[in-house]
């Protein structure tokens, strides 16, 4: 029976387009592409969510793959978190959620320089149980031990448990440890497939 939900928070409770982002910051084509194969091509952006590396370290490192760039590296560092936003649904879920007596929690890949620009955009997090950021404890999704890591911290039975992100990856990593899992496609969705679990309480009242 289901007791708890996870949810990552990228693309499931907030927004999160990295190219949408880099389109913003810089309007030529060229930049973008460079620039996108740079931060997301070649895993530097992973350690950068693990909290394993520092920043300038890490624009050295990118710089390689964007010679000549380190500017627009370090300023996007330092400004793609503030285009964050809330999803318009995620207060409420929270709530309702809670409201029918489910535990709630968050399980997510977010690096120190993401938090500390986002406050406000997670101000949702009190609305939870409890949780793991990724910088935090050294390791990402789907890496097996974030998510034993999580249910160790809370005492949370991996059976009881729903986990809801939008990669694939992420849940079939959930699904193998014995979660249930949602691949986020929409909250609509997401709510239809709940449903259909053997919940503790009912979705609707």
């Amino acid at each position: 029976m289901i007791t708890t939900i996870i949810f990552d928070i990228g693309r499931v409770l907030i927004t999160y387009d990295w190219t949408k982002f880099l389109e913003k910051d810089f309007h030529d084509a060229e930049s973008v592409a460079v620039l996108r194969d740079a931060f997301f091509g070649h895993g530097l952006w992973n350690e950068l969510d693990r909290g394993v590396i520092p920043e300038e370290e890490l624009i050295r490192q990118l710089a390689v793959y964007a010679p000549g760039r380190e500017d627009q590296i370090r300023e996007f560092i330092h400004t793609f978190a503030a285009q964050f936003e809330q999803m318009p649904y995620s207060k409420q879920w929270i709530r309702d959620l809670k409201k029918r007596g489910f535990a709630v929690y968050f399980l997510s890949n977010y690096s120190h320089q993401a938090i500390n620009a986002n406050r406000e955009v997670l101000d949702f997090i009190p609305l939870m149980d409890g949780g793991v950021f990724s910088c935090d404890v050294g390791l990402i999704k789907p890496e097996p031990e974030i998510y034993q890591l999580l249910c160790s911290k809370y005492g949370l039975k991996m059976e009881e448990c729903v986990f809801i992100d939008d990669k694939q990856a992420n849940t079939d990593a959930a699904k193998a440890l014995g979660m249930q899992a949602i691949t986020f496609r929409g909250y609509e969705e997401a709510i239809r497939e709940l449903e259909g679990m053997d919940l503790r309480r009912t979705m609707r009242d």
